[in-house]
């Protein structure tokens, strides 16, 4: 078997490369510490310097030569600050260093966690700037100050503060008002239905009636709105149902019908559609067809 020694350096043109230095490894570390990587760097680029004597420079790691790792290559700014150019520093000044740096270092992590602390202080107050960023001029402000690293003044949470609340005051008084003004009510109580899609069980309508209602902190929380199952965009809007109150709008008789069972009309609308009344996905195990709803569905709605 050859070996490498074996084998010839010839190239097939008759280029001779058997005068050349084997060593690859040794000539790419001395390009590397020439670049500027590692220690002794400037040694490997200035033959002329001494060893440093004493503690090693951390700032230019004992070159003695301030430099500057551009995209391709490093540039030579001139002498080390930190050294002044001798490579070395002595030990207490490398003490001071090694102080400094660990003191930098807290105080970042003590920033860091100032700022942890403030987010989690402030959410209600971010919320609201993320929300209103674009449609506020004041909003707006105060997104580029946080955006450029800076720390809103006390004077500033507190105004938002109170847009927060002034909003949430009208949001409230506007809600009040309409269910003020709403009738007086049919005497249907759609409270107690979970919201869905319903069918007059044994009737022969195929009306398919939605029901929707909104959880806190939702504007219309405690309203029920009623509209046919239509998709969206055709949808007709038949009443609502105020906090307190009873329904208001069109197909009392129907709606009367199915707050008498609303599991039978859940059902139903499943018998009617193929698809669970909760959730509207198409029903496709047999017993789900067979009851007009989903397992899962049914047991979240109590039936």
């Amino acid at each position: 078997m050859s070996t490498l020694a074996d084998i010839s350096l010839v190239k097939r043109d008759g280029t001779d490369f058997s005068d050349l230095d084997t060593d690859l490894d040794a000539e790419r570390t001395a390009e590397a510490v020439a670049s500027g990587e590692g220690p002794g760097a400037f040694q490997a680029f200035y033959g002329d310097h001494k060893a440093p004597e004493g503690v090693i420079c951390p700032k230019c790691k004992g070159c003695g030569r301030f430099r500057v790792q551009g995209r391709f290559q490093s540039f030579d700014k001139g002498p080390c600050f930190t050294c002044g150019g001798s490579g070395s520093i002595s030990a207490e000044k490398a003490k001071s260093l090694a102080t400094r740096e660990t003191n930098r270092i807290a105080r970042e992590r003590q920033q860091a966690e100032a700022r942890a602390e403030w987010v989690t202080k402030h959410e209600d107050v971010l919320a609201w700037i993320r929300k209103k960023d674009g449609f506020s001029n004041f909003a707006t402000k105060m997104s580029n100050i946080l955006g450029e690293g800076k720390s809103l003044t006390v004077g500033q949470v507190e105004a938002i503060r109170r847009i927060i609340a002034e909003d949430a005051t009208r949001q409230q008084q506007h809600v009040q008002r309409v269910a003020a003004a709403a009738p007086a009510g049919s005497g249907v109580d759609l409270a107690k239905i979970p919201a869905g899609r319903y069918a007059v069980p044994n009737g022969d309508t195929r009306l398919k009636v939605l029901i929707q209602k909104y959880d806190a902190p939702h504007k219309w929380a405690g309203w029920v709105f009623v509209s046919d199952a239509a998709e969206y965009g055709q949808r007709q809007k038949y009443g609502n149902q105020a906090p307190g109150r009873s329904y208001s709008g069109k197909i009392v008789a129907e709606l009367r019908t199915i707050a008498a069972d609303p599991k039978a009309a859940a059902i139903a609308y499943g018998k009617l559609t193929g698809t669970c009344s909760i959730c509207g996905r198409a029903l496709e195990n047999e017993e789900s067809v067979a009851r007009g709803i989903g397992p899962i569905c049914a047991d979240k709605a109590g039936w």
